[in-house]
Order: structure tokens, then sequence, then C-alpha cells
């Protein structure tokens, strides 16, 4: 569970510091995606656990690359080695 809302936190921080860098507010943000701007406040924060496809909507319009990565412990542990 910590590890959950450690990687909404990071993943919060990187989408706000991209949304800064396109000059962008969290009011303008939301409209592109069709969304008001307290859920924009509340990914930024890491208090929202979203869906992939909300994630690809924010990423896309601030044109960032969205990556989504699962890989099996086991395989992880092989990698390592």
């Amino acid at each position: 569970m910590e590890r959950e809302k450690e990687l909404l936190r990071e993943a919060g921080e990187r989408l706000r510091k991209a949304r800064l860098r396109k000059k962008l507010t969290q009011e303008k943000l939301a409209k592109l995606i069709n969304t008001d701007r307290t859920a924009i406040t509340r990914v930024e924060k890491g208090e929202q656990n979203i869906s992939i496809g909300y994630l690809n909507r924010i990423s896309t319009a601030l044109d960032m690359k969205c990556q989504v990565r699962l890989v099996s412990n086991k395989r992880e542990a092989l990698a390592k080695e």
C-alpha cells in the first residue's frame, strides 16, 4: 500500500513538472482533457489513483510519452543476476 502511494506521488510530481514546462495552468489542462481542475490537483498531489486511459489523456495533452511497464518478479530477479 505504501509503495502504491509513493508511485502515485512520483507520477503526480512528474505530471506537475511537465504541465509547468508547458506553461499550462491546472484549469487549462483540465479543459484540454475534459475534466475539472480539482481532479488535476488530486492527481498532481498523488491523492487520486487514475486509470491508464486517464493517464494517457493527461500525458498526451502534455506531449509526454505514456509507458506502462509490467514485469514479473521472476523475470526481474533473473535480470539482476
